[in-house]
This record gives structure tokens, C-alpha cells and sequence, in this order.
């Protein structure tokens, strides 16, 4: 058997480490955490039976940590220690399903009570789970997480409805007579500071905390149920099957409990009229989901978007970064600087002048974005580090982060890239190697990942001569010779060079020398007057 101490304080840990005598009640490990988030990392390793928890402490303190043990793993047993008498501690210590409040300092003879007793909880619970394994399997579907995934189902697929409609008419009076219903999406994209502070590294616990908030309004009044989206991870989904019509108002009253309770709101959209349950659930998050794709990111105030059958209609995006991409090519190449901030400062005056922004639209600028800089391993910035807390997008925040990002872009380049390495001879050698087929100046773009413009430029700059120039000449250098071999006719010539017409070919190649292939044969190579 394994304890968990979890006490902020060094001596407090130690002191309940040595008053216990954990041979005799079984406990061959016992270990410690000094703060919530480390208890909760240490139970997803260890999974104690037994933990003792402070009350009071920097972070996720014991209440919030026995309610995550008690959502998460609630085989656990749990022991509160304070140095306060609080009813309020001493109560959420007891709807956790706390055994025992013990007082600090801790009085030897009560704690190994309190150890007894858990102790005691604990076998007789593993008892009765090897006497009754059929019933706990049943409890088991019971659970949050059976629930999030069964609901999560009906979203995906209503057929699976016939499965499970028993249990959905027992837990929650739920059958397909219920009336319309309607569903709100309640997005973690993006989440507050504070609540993304708060949090940092336990979204579970976020989690159960929305899904407590809202189901106070939903569960409890019998007119819906909030279940986590098992197929987005960012999504809380609210399900109404009672009462839709207020579906909207129920919402900015949630609002106001979130803002409350977590100091913070999230954006949540909502389906439009009531649909059949369960057939209509594929329907209505989908128009839930599109209202919250389609809300205007430079608009402030209500973040609880309703749906309306307007939003159907295609989406205009505005200047797109595909617009500015040779540009924007031809600056990363040349180190960035001031070329690049020219580019990016174009672009964001062409967005600047848009009156609506919407999560599409940013996210196609940023898949532009990715197809630009992804030949360079280079990360397109996440245009959610832009939306403030009240849901509204700041262009100049973003142009900022785009402006770092494809600065790193263009300083990754010049580090590629030094200055002694001589690309022209890159492209000459390669030019080389493949003259015998068809061969343009995009093709040597593409293969180098540069554009077009910076190819024939350094080029130009570097030998004296055009990138299409050279390619003749390569062409021209080898078919004078293959002209030496008598046993191939001018047309074998002409193709093995990259001329798929002979007669181009021959004008080409007149040009080049003066003569025709044929008078070059005879007179240059046979010797014929």
C-alpha cells in the first residue's frame, strides 16, 4: 500500500511520517509533495491509496486537489490536515469525500485513528470490489468519463443512441420524446491569462471545474448536461434537451458564473433552433461549431455567438499571405531587415483596413504562413497569443509575432547559408547534371527552395551570364560533342540535350555556332568543304 503527504511545509510532512506507524497498518511507501501540482503528478505515477493533504497552500490548494482526487481517481482515501478550523474547509473536505479534518498541530493518537480508519475503508473496499466486480463494473459507466464519452458518441453518431438509451433514461430522464434540442460549444481557444496561469499543466482540472460550473446550471435543473469533447480537445460541449428556447440567456448567465469563479470567459456558440434528439446532435454542433468559426475576432462584447443561417454563406478572407509570398520570399533571403518588415507592413495594411476577422480567417493566413516557412522548419506564431482576455484580436500584437517569427526565419537562412558558399556553382553543377531534360528557372527555384527573382539575380550577379543563357550553352556544349559520334542522326542529338524539336534544335544551335548541326558535322568534325 502507498500514502501520499502532501504539506507545503517541510516539518509538517516529517512530522506526520514518524507518528504513523505504516508497518502496522500495511503502508510499505509513503511519499511527499510540497505543493497540489506536485501531488497530482506523483498520484498519475504511484496511484496511492492514502493521502493526506494541507489545506492551504500556494497553487492548487486541498480543496481543489480533493475534488480533482475525487473526479479522478476516487478509489483514494483522503485525510485533511489544517491549522484552521474553517466550516467552509472542513465541509468542501467532506463533499470530496474526505475521512477525516485533523487538526494542526496533529495530535499523535488522532492521526492514527484517522490512518486506522482509512486503512480499514480501504481493505473493505477492496474486498467488497473482488466480492462484487460485476456491480462495479456497472458504477463504472457511471462515471464523468463514461458519460463525456457516450454523449460524445451521440454528437458524432445518433445511431448509437439504441445502446445506451437505457442507462441516458434512468441517469437522466432522457428519451427521444424530450423536445428540441440545442448545443453550445464552449471553446478553450483561447484561454484567459489567468485562468491559463492558474491552471498551467492541468487541464483536466480545468475541465472539471467548467463542467462543474455548467452542470449546476444544466444537471441540476434537469434541462441538459455539459460533457468534455472527447473528439476536440479544446471543446466543453453543453448539451440542452429542456428549455432550448433560453438556450442563450441560460449562457450569459454562465458567463457571469465563469467570471465569477475562475476570474475569466470563454467564447461559446450556439446551434440555432431546437433539433430532434438524438438525430438533429451532428446538425446543431455543427452550426455551433460554425458560429464560433465565424465570430468577429475585432468586435468586443458578447462572447456568446448564436448562429444564424447567414453564416452559411462563404467566407470573403481579404488579402491573403499567398499574395505577398514572392515578395516575402525574395526578403527572407536577403536576411530579412528592412525588406521584411516592408513586406509585412504591406500586408497588415491591406488587413488593417478589414472590419471583421474571423477564426477562418486567421487560420487560413496562418496555414498560408506555414507552407512559406514549413521548407525551413520555421513555426508559424499562433494568432491566439494576439486575442486579448475579452476575446478580441489585436493585428498589431500579431504583426509583431509574425514579424519575430520570419525574422528567425530569415536569421535560420543566413546561418544555412553562409556567405563563402557559393550558390551559383550549386546551380551550375546542377544544371549540369540535368540539362538533358526539360529545364526552367522555376524548376531551379523549386529545387533550391528559393525564388525565382533571387535565383536569376545571384546568378546574374555571380557569373555574368542568365540562368537561360547558360542552359544553352551547357545544351550547345554537349551537342557539339555528340555531333563528333557519326551514328547519331541530329534528331537523337537534339532530344539527348533537351530539345524535344529537331528544328528548334538546328536553330539554336545556328545560332550558337554559325553553321547547322548538319554543316558542323562536315565541316568541323568530317573535315568536308
Amino acid at each position: 500500500m502507498i500514502a501520499l503527504i502532501v504539506d507545503d511545509e517541510a516539518h509538517v510532512r516529517e512530522a506526520i511520517r514518524l507518528l504513523v506507524d505504516w508497518k502496522r497498518h500495511g503502508v510499505e511507501t509513503v511519499l511527499e509533495a510540497s505543493s497540489g501540482e506536485e501531488a497530482i503528478r506523483l498520484i498519475g505515477e504511484h496511484r496511492p491509496a492514502l493521502v493526506f493533504s494541507d489545506m492551504r497552500m500556494p497553487g492548487i490548494g486541498g480543496p481543489e486537489l480533493l475534488a480533482w482526487i475525487a473526479a479522478h481517481a476516487p478509489d483514494i482515501k483522503t485525510i485533511a490536515v489544517s491549522g484552521y478550523g474553517d466550516f467552509e474547509l472542513v465541509r468542501s473536505t467532506m463533499k470530496a469525500g474526505g475521512l477525516d479534518y485533523i487538526l494542526k498541530p496533529v495530535d499523535p493518537a488522532d492521526l492514527e485513528a484517522a490512518v486506522a480508519k482509512a486503512v480499514t475503508a480501504i481493505r473493505e473496499q477492496r474486498e467488497r470490489r473482488v466480492r462484487e466486480q460485476d456491480r462495479n463494473i456497472e458504477v463504472n459507466q457511471i462515471k464523468p468519463v463514461y458519460w463525456e464519452k457516450t454523449f460524445s458518441s451521440l454528437v458524432a453518431e445518433p445511431s448509437a443512441y439504441r445502446n445506451v438509451a437505457s442507462r441516458l433514461r434512468e441517469e437522466f430522464g432522457l428519451t427521444p420524446d424530450v423536445g428540441a434540442a440545442r448545443i453550445a460549444v464552449l471553446t478553450l481557444r483561447p484561454t484567459p491569462r489567468g485562468i491559463r496561469e492558474r491552471f498551467a499543466g492541468h487541464r483536466d482540472l480545468l475541465f472539471f471545474a467548467l463542467g462543474n460550473i455548467s452542470n449546476e446550471m444544466l444537471r441540476q435543473r434537469g434541462i441538459g448536461y455539459a460533457f468534455r469533447h472527447w473528439n476536440r480537445e479544446d471543446e466543453l460541449l453543453l448539451l440542452f434537451w429542456r428549455e432550448a428556447d433560453s438556450a442563450a440567456e441560460r449562457l450569459r448567465s454562465l458567463q457571469r458564473a465563469l467570471r465569477s469563479a475562475l476570474k475569466g470567459q470563454f467564447d461559446i456558440g450556439v446551434s440555432g433552433e431546437g433539433v430532434p434528439f438524438p438525430d438533429g446532435l451532428p446538425e446543431a454542433y455543427r452550426q455551433a461549431s460554425l458560429a464560433l468559426r465565424r465570430r468577429n475576432l475585432l468586435a468586443p462584447g458578447d462572447r456568446v455567438h448564436l448562429y444564424e443561417p447567414g453564416l452559411e454563406t462563404p467566407e470573403r478572407i481579404g488579402p491573403g499571405l499567398s499574395d505577398y509570398e514572392e515578395p516575402l520570399r525574395v526578403a527572407l533571403f536577403s536576411g530579412g531587415g528592412e525588406p521584411l518588415a516592408r513586406v509585412v507592413d504591406d500586408w497588415f495594411e491591406a488587413a488593417g483596413k478589414l472590419t471583421r476577422v474571423t477564426p477562418d480567417t486567421m487560420d487560413r493566413w496562418r496555414d498560408e504562413l506555414r507552407l512559406v516557412l514549413s521548407q525551413w522548419a520555421a513555426e508559424a506564431p499562433d494568432w491566439l497569443s494576439a486575442v486579448d482576455d475579452h476575446g478580441r484580436l489585436s493585428l498589431s500584437a500579431w504583426r509583431d509575432e509574425l514579424q519575430a517569427a520570419l525574422s528567425r526565419a530569415a536569421r535560420r537562412l543566413t546561418e544555412e547559408q553562409p556567405q563563402d558558399r557559393n550558390l551559383s556553382q550549386d546551380i551550375a553543377r546542377y544544371i549540369g547534371q540535368n540539362y538533358q531534360r526539360e529545364l526552367s528557372l522555376q524548376d531551379i527555384a523549386d529545387h533550391f527552395r528559393l525564388s525565382r527573382e533571387y535565383v536569376s539575380r545571384r546568378f546574374k550577379q555571380d557569373t555574368g551570364e542568365n540562368v537561360s543563357d547558360f542552359i544553352t550553352r551547357v545544351r550547345m556544349e554537349k551537342a557539339e560533342l555528340l555531333l563528333a559520334n557519326p551514328n547519331l542522326r541530329v534528331a537523337q542529338v537534339a532530344q539527348m540535350v533537351g530539345f524535344q524539336d529537331e528544328k528548334y534544335f538546328s536553330k539554336v544551335f545556328k545560332k550558337a555556332y554559325g553553321l547547322s548541326p548538319n554543316e558542323y558535322r562536315r565541316e568541323k568534325l568530317l573535315g568536308a568543304p
